[in-house]
């Protein structure tokens, strides 16, 4: 009787609805206290170089069931710089169970008295800046909290540690005390968003054998962290790009690259996004407008929001079901508050956010889950968790023990969204500022022009098409929700998509000493050096600005990688002049891809003519004077007799 009359006095003084609850006995209270590490009056007369020490709560059941002991770890760094000798640790916990999300915020916040419950003895010593571990041991016959139908549930404890001068830090979190009566498990499921995004250079493939995408080397992280998800109950979002499997968690498409489909709404670029998310799943980074919803709907999406935007439109006692409609259309509503609580923050409307460690993710997800399931004992209404993108070892840990709970039954996505949508009616809130960090709308015009400049290039490889490809993918992987976070480094990598100017300087005219030109049809012999690796096929062009000299056509030729070839090109030439003749390297279509040059031609295109006629007169000259001469000076000989030359001969 004197421990009820205790228990009433208390709640009248520090307002604690449902105090004399049969959920729990009252016990002796301690003061409320506002910060994560409690003192006492004897402590604050301690000397000024012995600093409070940090004490955490670092393992503890996340459901303790029936007749199961408490077991606890409590990590203790002495801070100050005498040694710390502890006696003794105090179990202190909620008076009553929590059925609210306010009144686990108000437990974390340490705003919630806590209650006396056990002590244990203990002896240990600590040096300055030395870490412990303690392992605390409360036996089940001393834990006196119900475990009955109506009366089980989540609730906080507290571990306070005392030296011989009284207490010098505490830490609090929650547990759930099982029931032990059957219950009526609701379906839940996790969805978690899997994918991953290269960010290298662009241009750098313009040198390197062409591939479709990078998806080979970025698989074997995803095969990874898919396996780490494996777990019964999570329904694993998966980049539609990336060939994965699963054992125990159901499988959806994610967008390729997971698009930011909301982003590609806002910029009508709709052909662009029927091509990535089609037929897969809407995970909104942000708030989502009524036309995102609609544009996801219209691309066969299988859409998500969380309740925070699409709301009951009246103050509910219970968190409805997550099966719902809008504009006729089917989707699932998440549940913000567990869904906030794995990135480490609990975050109440009206009430300060609580930062949340490793071992609290876990606690308070697996408590507002057994919330979720107190509000309506026998009413299992589907409840889904949206696990953040990146999501840390603790996220998953909180996932687990979700999914693992006796109230729970593992779901997914598919079997959810096929369920009779719940007829409580909701508002969707409508954002009213831009996303930060979405794709604008300068960054797609800028990515459209840098993908033309690659192209015009690549198309003087033997693998221009596949370079093309591979291009595009990487800047398709641009749209992704995970450069909101960084779009200073978006922009940099929108940078690398056109080729740099020392790209554009890789093929070049090498100037050679002046020209002559003494014919009227010849052809200039041009250097012209390939520096990629490939070999390529350019076109070589004379920009003549003077008609003493005109290049019919332009040559086509194929360079091999890594060296120079001397290109001959045709020209004609008439009169004469010293002319600069300027050089361009093009593709097929005409756009330049290597650095021009000039090349400097003295033109003497009547020379040949004229030194053909005076080499000719000069010869005939020569002819003539010699036949004059040959004419002038010869004598012919005197004439020999027949009987002469007969009588000659005989003689001889």
């Amino acid at each position: 009787m004197k421990r009820l009359v205790a228990a009433l006095v208390a709640a009248l003084v520090v307002g604690i609805p449902g105090a004399l609850s049969a959920s729990g006995p009252a016990f002796a209270t301690t003061d409320a206290r506002p910060g994560a590490q409690g003192t006492s009056s004897e402590t604050a007369s301690a000397e000024a170089d012995s600093a409070q020490p940090a004490v955490t709560i670092s393992d503890a059941p996340a459901v303790l069931e029936a007749g199961q002991d408490l077991v606890v770890s409590v990590d203790v760094t002495n801070t100050g710089t005498a040694p710390l000798t502890l006696t003794s640790a105090d179990l202190r916990a909620q008076a009553t169970t929590a059925v609210s999300e306010f009144s686990v915020h108000r437990w974390m916040a340490d705003v919630t008295p806590s209650w006396d419950v056990a002590r244990t003895d203990i002896s240990r010593s600590v040096a300055p800046g030395q870490t412990i571990t303690l392992r605390l041991s409360f036996p089940d016959t001393e834990l006196p909290w119900p475990t009955g139908e109506f009366t089980w549930g989540p609730r906080g404890i507290e571990i306070e540690l005392s030296t011989d001068d009284g207490p010098v830090g505490f830490d609090r979190t929650m547990i759930v005390v099982a029931s032990s009566a059957e219950l009526t498990p609701f379906p839940a499921t996790a969805v978690v968003p899997v994918s991953a995004i290269s960010s290298e250079p662009i241009n750098l493939l313009l040198d390197a054998p062409a591939t479709d995408s990078d998806t080979d080397a970025l698989l074997p992280d995803v095969t990874k962290q898919v396996d780490a998800w494996d777990i019964a109950g999570v329904t694993l979002a998966v980049d539609r790009e990336l060939p994965v499997s699963t054992d125990r968690a159901t499988l959806l498409a994610l967008p390729a690259y997971d698009a930011d489909i909301s982003a590609l709404s806002a910029l009508d670029r709709e052909q662009q996004a029927r091509e990535l998310a089609t037929n897969t799943v809407f995970l909104p980074a942000s708030s989502p407008t009524a036309n995102d919803i609609a544009f996801a709907h219209d691309l066969g999406m299988t859409v998500l929001v969380p309740d925070a935007d699409y709301a009951p439109a009246d103050t509910l006692t219970y968190t409805p079901s997550a099966v719902t409609t809008f504009q006729g259309e089917p989707l699932l509503v998440t549940n913000s508050l567990a869904s906030d609580v794995l990135s480490g923050e609990l975050q109440v409307i009206g009430r300060d956010d609580v930062a949340l460690d490793t071992l609290d993710t876990r606690q308070v997800a697996v408590a507002l889950s057994a919330v979720h399931h107190r509000q309506r004992p026998n009413d299992p209404r589907p409840y889904v968790l949206a696990v953040p993108r990146g999501a840390s070892d603790a996220a998953r840990a909180a996932v687990a023990a979700v999914l693992d709970a006796s109230w729970v039954t593992a779901s997914s996505v598919k079997a959810l969204i096929g369920l009779e949508p719940d007829d409580t009616e909701r508002v969707l809130t409508e954002p009213d500022t831009e996303p930060s960090g979405a794709l604008t709308r300068g960054e797609v015009t800028a990515i459209d022009h840098a993908l033309a400049a690659f192209s015009a290039v690549a198309a003087i490889f033997p693998d221009a098409d596949a370079k093309v490809a591979a291009a595009t993918t990487a800047a398709q992987e641009l749209t992704s929700v995970s450069w909101r976070g960084n779009p200073s480094g978006r922009e940099a990598l929108i940078r690398t998509i056109a080729p740099t100017p020392a790209q554009l300087e890789t093929i070049h005219v090498s100037t050679t000493s002046t020209i002559n030109l003494i014919s009227e049809s010849s052809a200039l012999p041009v250097q012209v050096t390939n520096g990629f690796h490939q070999p390529v096929t350019v076109t070589v062009h004379l920009d003549v600005p003077d008609i003493r000299l005109r290049a019919p056509s332009p040559v086509e030729v194929t360079l091999p990688g890594s060296s120079t070839t001397t290109v001959s090109v045709p020209v004609e030439a008439h009169g004469s002049g010293n002319l600069d003749v300027e050089v361009t390297v093009t593709n097929a279509d005409g756009t330049v891809v290597g650095a021009k040059d000039v090349l400097r031609v003295r033109v003497r295109a009547d020379w040949e003519n004229v030194g053909t006629v005076v080499i000719a007169g000069a010869v005939g000259l020569v002819f003539l004077i010699g036949l004059v001469k040959s004419v002038r000076d010869g004598r012919r000989s005197k004439p020999v007799q027949p009987d002469d030359f007969v009588a000659a001969s005989r003689r001889s």
